[in-house]
């Protein structure tokens, strides 16, 4: 086998690892642009945990008024009815004082 017939098979192989690495990538790419219900419940829950950081009890208040608001209108019905059992705020709210699991 020749030295320039080597060269262009191991160029063509190259070409088909760069071109699937690029297909790759742009499907893990593409995949965070779609708007799955998986995706947008996994933000409700992310942002709800987030409330726990807040600084104040009027922090607190104003995030989870923000975030129900967000989930109860979020046209994903588990996560609806999993919102609508939090009927007790000031339980939540109260968290900030005992800071109990």
């Amino acid at each position: 086998m020749s030295l320039t017939r080597t060269y262009i098979i191991c160029g063509i192989v190259l070409l088909y690892i760069i071109r699937w690495g690029l297909l790759i990538f742009s499907s893990e790419k593409s995949i965070s642009k779609l708007n799955l219900k998986t995706i947008r419940s996994l933000h409700i829950r992310e942002n709800f945990q987030q409330i726990y950081d807040a600084a104040t009890k009027s922090d607190i208040e104003k995030l989870l008024k923000k975030w129900y608001f967000w989930a109860t209108h979020s046209r994903i019905e588990p996560i609806k009815q999993a919102t609508y059992t939090i009927k007790n705020w000031d339980g939540v709210v109260n968290w900030f004082d005992s800071k109990i699991n």
